[in-house]
């Protein structure tokens, strides 16, 4: 990328660049797109995504939701791994050090990186936006019928990449705990990760109904979320993913179906505020159980309300786009416009 950008003869190379935007979670991208701005002197944004500064130096004690470690992570964890880290983190940080401006996904660490930068400098010297993933789904569902009137226990789906901070044996351990108080639920698991096979041998040593399939095109999802009377929403606890807004929440209330959110923080609150579905603590299997034998015995309660869908097409119509085109704008013109 360095050398293609650099050259003078490359069709990139020829482009008059007015900014330059670095992404993650590619996170050598955060120290090459810095150096690619500073070599053709224009202004550097960085989108931050999630709060992957801090993801990053918390990955050992997600590794309890991989059951144990993998050869590989045995291996790698005192050497090459802990140089990775290292490195990310001290590129991330340079990367916050000299942009003009930082996009986020959500408020919390909106707020979090303003104050940082207050307490450190005293002053503001770059903008820092939220800019929402409400990307158009892929799935076409017009409207979710109330399928959980029509058969007895719940359909539960949880699709996505099954990762360490998701912790989804909590989820295992409460469809056990509901099982044991005389609801039945029906867990399907769609999608791949590191704890994919970890979580199939659980379910089955603990006798458990559920179904596991691998990754599909996002586009063929709409069997699944038709089956599905909600779908689960699921991290572990702690700072960095109570600052996490899972995109997953916001297609799900793009699409008007009901939300279980296993969270904290701001995802918690949109969902609470929206009225998209329900929330308990993460790592709370027995709350987690209660919540599903009160669903199981109140069925509108899975009815959400159209305030998500808004919320979302709002977003995506009209917040988004402005505030991508004001702070792209100010980074490249700092002395015409004022960040907010």
């Amino acid at each position: 990328m360095l050398a293609v950008s650099l050259n003078p003869w490359s069709e990139v190379g020829k482009l008059r660049l007015d900014v330059v935007i670095g992404t993650v979670p590619a996170l050598p991208i955060a120290t090459v797109t810095q150096l690619i701005a500073r070599l053709k002197r224009v202004p550097y944004v960085f989108d931050l995504r999630d709060a992957s500064p801090e993801l990053s130096h918390e990955n050992q004690d997600w590794n309890a939701a991989t059951g144990c470690r993998s050869l590989r992570e045995k291996l790698l964890r005192h050497g090459p791994l802990q140089a990775v880290t290292a490195v990310t983190g001290r590129g991330v940080t340079s990367a916050l050090k000299n942009v003009s401006a930082v996009l986020t996904t959500s408020e919390q660490l909106d707020l979090q990186l303003r104050q940082q930068e207050k307490d450190s400098t005293g002053k503001r010297t770059r903008g820092v936006v939220t800019i929402r993933n409400v990307f158009p789904s892929r799935t076409q569902l017009d409207t979710q019928p109330l399928q959980a009137l029509e058969h007895e226990g719940l359909n539960v789906l949880c699709a996505g990449t099954f990762e360490r901070a998701q912790w989804l044996e909590n989820a295992l351990v409460a469809a056990y705990l509901a099982q044991e108080i005389g609801v039945k639920v029906r867990l399907r698991f769609v999608g791949d990760g590191v704890s994919w096979t970890m979580l199939r041998d659980k379910a089955t040593q603990l006798g458990l109904d559920v179904d596991f399939h691998h990754r599909i095109p996002a586009g063929e999802l709409q069997n699944y979320y038709s089956w599905a009377d909600t779908v689960l929403v699921h991290l572990t606890d702690g700072k960095p993913p109570g600052r996490t807004v899972p995109s997953k929440t916001l297609e799900l209330m793009g699409l008007g179906i009901h939300i279980i959110g296993v969270l904290s923080g701001e995802a918690a609150e949109l969902i609470t505020q929206l009225e998209a579905g329900d929330v308990v603590r993460p790592e709370h299997a027995e709350e987690l159980a209660r919540l599903w034998k009160s669903l199981d015995e109140v069925r509108t309660k899975l009815k959400v309300s159209e305030d998500g869908r808004q919320w979302v097409k709002k977003q995506r119509d009209k917040q988004v786009s402005q505030a991508l085109l004001d702070v792209l704008g100010c980074a490249a013109s700092p002395s015409t416009v004022d960040f907010r």
